[in-house]
């Protein structure tokens, strides 16, 4: 049964109806004063709408296992769905994106991104190399984009004035209320955040991670946020394997400070992935830890990898046996 929902006023600007979805790769950047509302009070209009709490798993006494789940108006999505148009062939045209990003692509799913990462662990074996691989959590991601970042990303990529102007309304001046035991609270201002259940939010969540792309020198890949890093390395310099992604980790950590995300190291984990010959050459006890900022991340024999569960010889054996 639900027992927590969400409204959620949003403002969106009327200069979006200009948009023509058949236009050049970014039309937004045409928007003038000619082609938009003529008065501030009809440039933007408040469209209501409602957001549900349900939980993930079944545990309705404990708030953290709630998401909101939003019913926007079909108007907005409307629109929406016209700007993630454009900007997603800007992206596609001028190769934006990470090829090593999954999330919210077309030609790119949980399958792709698995596959190109056990095929690197495969190469690795054959090469008689162990792989470090670590899983890193982002702490409710999507929940705290800062605006001012996102809109300075959108520049730096070339996005127009005129349509960082709409994204900085479209972000903006949003409200919500819970709704509890028949009773609403009173509103409150979000101040970050991608609007859960926007058509435009994963999208702009993609651009906004992808900056930590630029900050890797190692094997990664991305899937909306989750970040994996591996590494592959002789059995007999293990331990220089896993200084390297300790470097690598402390340049996720220098990024998520600067970019307002936050990397729980408590939920992350690490695996070592090698053949039974391989791995029988390293001795675990003296291994050097892997760490995140000052906490150690938990070295695993089977982790859960976009579905999937792994081991430390990609047997896929604890997967059959699910």
């Amino acid at each position: 049964m639900l027992k927590w929902a969400i409204l959620v006023n949003g403002n969106v600007c009327r200069k979006l109806a200009a948009v023509h979805p058949l236009g050049s790769a970014w039309s937004l950047s045409s928007w003038s004063e000619g082609n938009s509302s003529s008065s501030e009070e009809e440039e933007e209009e408040v469209l209501t709408s409602s957001f549900l709490y349900m939980p993930i798993i079944y545990n309705l006494g404990t708030l953290k296992w709630y998401r909101p789940f939003s019913i926007l108006p079909l108007i907005s999505k409307l629109l929406e769905r016209i700007v993630h148009f454009q900007l997603n062939s800007f992206l596609v045209n001028n190769n934006i994106l990470s090829p090593y990003q999954s999330g919210f692509r077309r030609g790119h799913s949980t399958v792709t991104a698995l596959v190109k990462v056990c095929d690197d662990i495969r190469a690795n074996m054959d090469n008689q190399l162990i792989t470090i691989l670590a899983l890193l959590d982002f702490s409710n991601a999507f929940n705290t984009v800062d605006f001012d970042i996102l809109l300075a990303i959108l520049k730096s990529i070339n996005i127009s004035e005129a349509a960082i102007d709409w994204f900085h309304s479209y972000l903006n001046g949003r409200q919500q209320c819970v709704y509890s035991q028949n009773k609403f609270s009173s509103y409150s201002s979000l101040t970050a955040g991608v609007p859960q259940g926007g058509v435009l939010s994963p999208l702009l969540f993609a651009i906004f991670i992808n900056t930590v792309s630029k900050q890797l020198s190692s094997s990664f890949h991305l899937y909306a946020d989750d970040l994996q890093v591996y590494i592959g390395s002789p059995s007999h310099s293990i331990c220089e394997g896993i200084a390297e992604v300790n470097n690598e980790l402390l340049s996720i950590y220098t990024w998520s400070n600067s970019y307002g995300l936050c990397v729980n190291p408590n939920k992350s984990q690490v695996i070592i992935i090698g053949s039974r010959q391989q791995l029988a050459k390293v001795n675990f006890s003296t291994l050097l830890s892997v760490r995140f900022n000052s906490t150690d991340l938990v070295l695993s024999t089977t982790v859960k990898n976009l579905g999937p569960l792994i081991d430390t010889t990609l047997s896929w054996s604890p997967q059959v046996a699910e």
